[in-house]
């Protein structure tokens, strides 16, 4: 529930989405919702916990190529945001599941977003940042950047 604290995170929840197995996807930040206390609690900020909310995986984000890190945290120092890194949280997450489905075209192949009811195995939950679009596997924890920056 929003606002619920995770002691072992020392974290509270933003948003969530529940799993059949009783367990939650979720997005937390600060309980002052400000001040991160590292890098990677900022930038690693999705967890999937089981039913008795121990930790089962922390978000991993792939297909990054794109981002020069040791620049940006140069450039967050520059801006005197009281950090050394770089902030970029996962700042939105779906409350619904999606199944990807391709669809052939001439003019190539699309995809089209199906949302679902109920989660199973091969979905995906959409996740972004303050400037990328991901898609996350819920099975593995792997955030996926789609290509898609934020405007």
């Amino acid at each position: 529930m929003k606002g619920e604290v995770i002691e072992a995170l020392n974290m509270q929840i933003w948003r969530e989405i529940s799993l059949p197995d009783g367990g939650r996807i979720v997005d937390v930040w600060p309980i002052d919702e400000m001040h991160w206390e590292s890098e990677e609690a900022c930038n690693r900020n999705v967890y999937r916990l089981d039913a008795s909310n121990q930790v089962v995986w922390k978000v991993k984000r792939e297909g990054e190529f794109d981002i020069d890190w040791e620049q940006s945290h140069k450039y967050a120092k520059f801006l005197s945001r009281g950090t050394d890194w770089y902030e970029d949280p996962f700042a939105h997450m779906s409350t619904t599941f999606f199944r990807k489905n391709i669809v052939r075209k001439k003019s190539g192949d699309e995809v089209e977003y199906l949302p679902q009811k109920f989660y199973e195995p091969g979905m995906i939950l959409p996740l972004s940042t303050y400037e990328r679009r991901y898609e996350l596997d819920p099975e593995t924890g792997v955030a996926t950047f789609n290509g898609e920056h934020i405007k």
